[in-house]
């Protein structure tokens, strides 16, 4: 289960920034998780409400924001959503397609007072 050294990495993050800005408070922490991303949203989502409730974050709100799957077709330039690492194109059926968005895996926003 790679998702808890995921959440124990996003919390050492999430510490490090608060450290760095003097902060006491961390209100809130913002993900962005991509389809593509390979992590299991529910159990990353229970890694870090589980290491959260035992620490100084017990009361930060936790947002997770998932980003859809989108691609650009090399082919004839339409961008469209997909379902699939591995979709086509809808319009021309070309599998030459570049994946615009769906791998990220990131902290977006750390609130702290």
């Amino acid at each position: 289960m790679h998702e808890l050294s995921i959440a124990q990495n996003i919390l050492s993050i999430v510490d490090n920034t608060a450290s760095q800005n003097n902060a006491s408070i961390v209100n809130s922490i913002e993900l962005e998780i991509g389809t593509f991303s390979g992590v299991e949203i529910d159990a990353l989502e229970f890694a870090l409400e589980t290491l959260m409730q035992n620490s100084k974050l017990r009361d930060t709100q936790l947002t997770i924001d998932i980003i859809q799957g989108k691609g650009l077709c090399n082919e004839c330039g339409n961008d469209f959503e997909m379902a699939s690492m591995y979709a086509g194109c809808g319009n021309c059926s070309s599998n030459s397609v570049s994946i615009l968005q769906g791998q990220e895996l990131r902290v977006k926003a750390i609130n702290v007072d």
